[in-house]
């Protein structure tokens, strides 16, 4: 117990100078030493968040997984992947800001393609509209990835296409209510109203965040980024997983778990 509790205190050292390195380059470097031991070490930590991804993109996924496409932004060693292969996923693309991670991440033999991008620096190195999940797992934090790198995630994914679900002449006493991220996308013509929706075919975009007290301000900004891409209607929300152990605190100030969350949201055609 004491070993572990030893054990512990070290990843939170670690994890404590990561925060504290200045520069994107210094932080990649830092990335490139930790790599060897990073598996060892979330898993002390009961970091859940590659599982739990995983698990919401299967839940709402209703195309041939075998088949599917996804991207692994910052992908690190490709736990992500790990997971979602066991879900019968097959096809991954990752890309990692560090060498080291991405090394190692090859060697789990997932992926078919790994690329190295600095994110927020340099665009994302694929093909808007061509993947059908997109995840990104622990790295929407302060100092880290860029809240307006969620952009990007939305453009990559597969886009949905409109759909014709109703026509109604009002008055109606039937007449149902437009989400007010699809407002802009209902057409008036003399009397009738043509409602459109989101098709099942958009792709999917799953986003963690952990909640904790070091990461605030950057997770109020990330769900106001989030809310106003909704309200834009580049996607729209499928479901959001609020989890209380998300995994073991690293800080001195918080109870021995932070909470987190896991977001998913279905891309819409507007996105790309």
């Amino acid at each position: 117990m004491a070993s572990e509790a030893r054990k512990l205190d070290s990843i939170k050292d670690v994890i404590s100078s990561a925060q504290k390195e200045s520069t994107a380059a210094d932080k990649m470097d830092f990335y490139d030493k930790w790599a060897q031991n990073y598996d060892t070490d979330v898993a002390i930590l009961e970091y859940r968040a590659p599982g739990l991804a995983a698990d919401s993109v299967a839940a709402s996924f209703t195309g041939d997984r075998g088949a599917a496409l996804v991207l692994d932004v910052a992908c690190g060693t490709g736990l992500a992947a790990i997971q979602m292969k066991k879900h019968g996923f097959e096809h991954f693309v990752g890309v990692d800001g560090s060498k080291g991670m991405l090394e190692l991440a090859k060697n789990t033999g997932l992926y078919e393609d790994v690329r190295h991008c600095m994110l927020g620096d340099d665009e994302l190195p694929v093909q808007w509209g061509s993947f059908d999940v997109v995840v990104i797992v622990g790295s929407l934090l302060l100092g880290h990835v860029p809240v307006r790198v969620t952009k990007e995630l939305c453009k990559a994914t597969k886009p949905g296409e409109d759909r014709f679900i109703g026509l109604l002449a009002p008055p109606s006493p039937y007449s149902f209510q437009t989400p007010p991220a699809l407002k802009k996308r209902v057409l008036l013509e003399k009397n009738l109203t043509v409602h459109y929706n989101l098709s099942p075919l958009g792709g999917l975009v799953c986003i963690t965040t952990r909640n904790c007290q070091d990461n605030a301000e950057y997770t109020a900004s990330l769900k106001q980024q989030l809310k106003l891409m909704e309200e834009e209607g580049l996607w729209s929300c499928v479901n959001v997983t609020e989890v209380k152990k998300f995994q073991r605190s690293v800080s001195e100030h918080e109870e021995a778990y932070v909470s987190g969350s896991v977001c998913l949201f279905r891309v819409s055609d507007v996105a790309q």
